[in-house]
């Protein structure tokens, strides 16, 4: 990416193009945002990456429809978990039949869902696991669930590490073959997946509910005499503490 010269870009030309997609969520705006919201600073001046991901919380936080389009792709796809069969492998291409893909059916779904609580929530942090729990916090998610969803995603991440080590060159270094591993695995893998599913169901409940807040805080505010009404153009980044 650093050698790509579309995105070795200024401040402000960043600015521009993350505002291009938040505006206008297409399904290649999404998928970029996807990759490069999760920015961080290795060299140079590396705090020039917490403002700009502080810029980019003022417009992610106040924008409903960007956030519900990120959430609907990362619910687009079902877990590889079947009603009959206890996995649902794929039957085709004749190369990958009898497996099943852990990164774009498995840790995809905590990835996406873990960003999109940070785009949401202001989460500086970049990893997954530490976004889940700080919004575990921020919803009162008890704790024990947290945990038990951030082990799932641990459990497929180290299946994927250990799949890609003995993965011969050219081949899918995310594809298993579920029904090769021994009985425990087997049975993880299920409750893993069975997991990715309750966070799924988790990550929409948990953004249609705050918005549904945001929408009835006028409401709110304005059947309380005296408590002032703190309102904000969506086009302008934060100047405020965002519990205000």
């Amino acid at each position: 990416m650093a050698g790509n010269p579309e995105l070795c870009l200024s401040m402000d030309e960043w600015k521009a193009k993350f505002l291009g997609w938040i505006r206008e969520p297409t399904p290649q705006a999404l998928l970029n945002a996807n990759i490069m919201f999760d920015f961080r600073g290795l060299a140079g001046e590396t705090a020039l990456a917490n403002v700009l991901r502080q810029w980019l919380f003022g417009f992610t936080e106040a924008n409903p429809l960007f956030l519900r389009m990120m959430v609907q792709n990362a619910l687009s796809v079902e877990p590889p978990v079947g009603i009959i069969r206890a996995f649902a492998v794929d039957d085709a291409p004749a190369e990958v039949r009898g497996t099943l893909d852990l990164k774009s059916r498995g840790t995809r779904l905590f990835v996406d869902c873990a960003r999109v609580f940070a785009l949401a929530r202001g989460i500086h942090d970049t990893g997954t696991a530490s976004r889940l729990r700080l919004a575990g916090a921020a919803l009162h998610v008890e704790p024990r669930h947290v945990e038990a969803t951030v082990e799932a995603f641990h459990f497929l991440q180290f299946l994927r590490l250990r799949q890609q080590d003995v993965t011969p060159a050219g081949a899918a270094v995310n594809r298993i073959d579920p029904y090769a591993l021994n009985e425990v695995s087997q049975r993880m893998l299920r409750e893993a997946f069975r997991r990715r599913s309750s966070s799924r169901t988790a990550c929409g409940s948990a953004i249609a509910s705050e918005q549904s807040m945001q929408r009835c805080a006028p409401a709110a505010n304005a059947s309380q005499p005296g408590r002032l009404l703190h309102v904000r153009d969506a086009r302008a980044p934060r100047s405020t503490p965002a519990n205000c």
